[in-house]
């Protein structure tokens, strides 16, 4: 009889096939403890120069098999293998704690993975998944274990896969994978995408549901799993997945059109990065330019500060690589929640309501004013602008203007992240000070609302469409207006189709998301007529629960669709 479980989508597509079970072997060696130091750190060195090797011939083969930027996920592995910091933490634990060599890998490993997990952005949660993968190599040469190999042809369920074990999968033999863990933005995930392997992640008891051999049936899209499909349910998938291969070919088809409505309103689609390396995968969207670079890829994992003039680099790259389109490079967005070594803080209660944003930036001018003057010196190689987070006060911007006077430079554009409820409501006054607002919708929601957004058991509460959040962003957009100012919307709100005739209502002049997001946005925006949701705006915002904003938008949402395909 068919059963349908339903897990996360995480990489697209449909596989029919028989199912092959991977469990964890976790094969140490037989000794509990050490008998001597001397040989532990013998054999750690050993295997880590073993497994460095491994690394460097995944990195090859995975840039042969599908590009530099998927290989670039080991070379951050090596970059982390290598690291003095790691290895350094291993043998105390070994010399200091009479550890086997495994035991102390694992203890390192599980130690550093945690700081990764406590961070706030999800990309840089990721790379706990990334600590582990190199950890368990490490530890499997250590005990002398074999890779576990390429699977029987058919559709691999495992309680979870590290990036490593996904890069060895050969699509003609696995053309599937299910996991009980991961989710559709770690690597294991990207590197599924990448190989054209459809994937269903985070599946819960997914290895107790399925037998060795059932014929299985994964629809990468939705994130369902048929075990024992139905020759009906077969025929469904795959005449909906040709459905959804027609339209991504179509909207890759609009890849240099503008993002225009119908009616002649023009709304610009940026990307958000983190990186030199963001740059090849927004140009490849169409993105016209880069609403946010989040700085603090150079900042974190280090145990010393960023110079200028690696900073400075490191922007220059991706203005240069941008240009003529701009680029909005936001500053140091950190608080006390994230551990930098060359930057004492002391632990916060609550860190976002903290020291955190541009109110760290003030406090540490040092850090601040040598990220000004890279993010400056690297404007003038293209489009450059600066961006402040977590604005609350108008001396705080003011303040910033007064670092920047310092400079002997150009003067480069500077805007302001609209994230708090003080911000939004003092709006009017900030836009006389800056040139441009992106309001933040992510923490806008949570500051507005008092809800935070990472907590599971508030999930419910976090409502982005809440009339509180639209009626503070149609007023910041009144406000930047009415200065001559442009107004952009950067966080999960902007790549939300529902939202489109909203911000198309409110004027709004850009929208930033992740690359992946605009080609289906702009597909929306083209098939809009601005003078329908002006209208539309008005009515939304007179509502008074969120629910029945949704409902409506996603009515519109629906008319638009269907008129577009009459």
């Amino acid at each position: 009889m068919e059963q349908v479980l339903k897990g996360v989508p995480a990489a697209p597509g449909i596989a029919l096939g028989r199912a092959r079970i991977r469990r964890e072997t976790g094969k140490r060696r037989a000794e509990p403890r050490a008998a001597d130091a001397a040989e532990e750190l013998a054999a750690l060195h050993a295997a880590a120069e073993q497994t460095a090797a491994q690394l460097r011939e995944i990195i090859c083969r995975v840039a042969s098999r599908t590009s530099p930027k998927e290989a670039g996920i080991f070379k951050m592995q090596l970059l982390a293998l290598e690291d003095p910091l790691f290895m350094d933490a291993v043998k105390a634990l070994i010399l200091g704690d009479c550890c086997t060599a495994e035991d102390a890998v694992d203890r390192a490993v599980l130690a550093l993975a945690e700081k990764f997990r406590n961070l706030d952005d999800p990309r840089l949660q990721e790379r706990a998944a990334d600590v582990r993968d190199v950890g368990q190599r490490l530890i499997k040469n250590l005990a002398g274990a074999p890779d576990s190999g390429q699977p029987e042809a058919g559709i691999l369920f495992a309680v979870s896969l590290a990036p490593s074990e996904v890069s060895l999968l050969e699509p003609t033999q696995v053309t599937a994978i299910v996991t009980e863990a991961g989710s559709a933005t770690g690597h294991a995930a990207i590197l599924a995408r990448a190989l054209n392997i459809c994937a269903v992640m985070g599946l819960k008891d997914a290895l107790i549901r399925v037998c060795e051999g059932d014929p299985v049936l994964v629809d990468g899209t939705s994130g369902e799993v048929f075990l024992h499909p139905e020759e009906s349910t077969i025929e469904s998938c795959r005449l909906r997945h040709g459905r959804e291969e027609a339209m991504l070919a179509r909207l890759a088809a609009q890849k240099e059109l503008p993002a225009i409505t119908l009616d002649g309103f023009r709304v610009e689609l940026a990307a958000n990065i983190a990186g030199p390396r963001g740059v090849p995968a927004a140009l490849a969207a169409g993105a016209e330019s880069v609403g946010v670079v989040r700085t603090e890829f150079l900042f974190l994992e280090r145990d010393t500060m960023p110079s200028e003039e690696e900073q400075f680099a490191a922007y220059r790259e991706i203005v240069s690589g941008m240009a003529p389109r701009r680029v909005i490079i936001r500053t140091l967005d950190l608080g006390a929640d994230k551990e930098l070594p060359y930057c004492q803080l002391a632990r916060e209660r609550n860190p976002a309501l903290g020291l955190r944003g541009v109110r760290l930036c003030l406090r540490q001018e040092q850090i601040f004013g040598t990220q000004l003057r890279a993010i400056v010196r690297a404007a003038c190689f293209g489009n450059g602008a600066i961006m402040l987070p977590m604005i609350s006060d108008i001396s705080e911007v003011r303040r910033t203007k007064e670092i920047l006077g310092r400079f002997a430079a150009p003067r480069v554009p500077l805007g302001i992240m609209i994230e708090t409820p003080a911000a939004a409501i003092m709006a009017p006054d900030l836009a006389a000070e800056v040139e441009f607002f992106s309001i933040g919708t992510n923490d806008l929601v949570q500051y507005v609302l008092a809800v935070d957004r990472l907590d599971e058991n508030l999930a419910d509460l976090y409502q982005p469409f809440h009339p509180a959040v639209l009626r503070l962003i149609r007023a910041v957009c009144e406000a930047a207006h009415g200065h001559g100012k442009w107004v952009g919307i950067c966080g999960e709100m902007a790549a939300d189709p529902r939202a489109v005739a909203l911000f198309l209502g409110l004027g709004v002049d850009e929208l930033s998301m992740d690359p992946r997001s605009i080609p289906a946005i702009k597909s929306v925006i083209r098939q809009t007529r601005r003078s329908e949701t002006i209208a539309l705006t008005e009515e939304v915002l007179a509502l008074n629960n969120a629910p029945q904003i949704v409902s409506r938008l996603e009515s519109y949402l629906r008319q638009v669709a269907g008129t577009s395909q009459a």
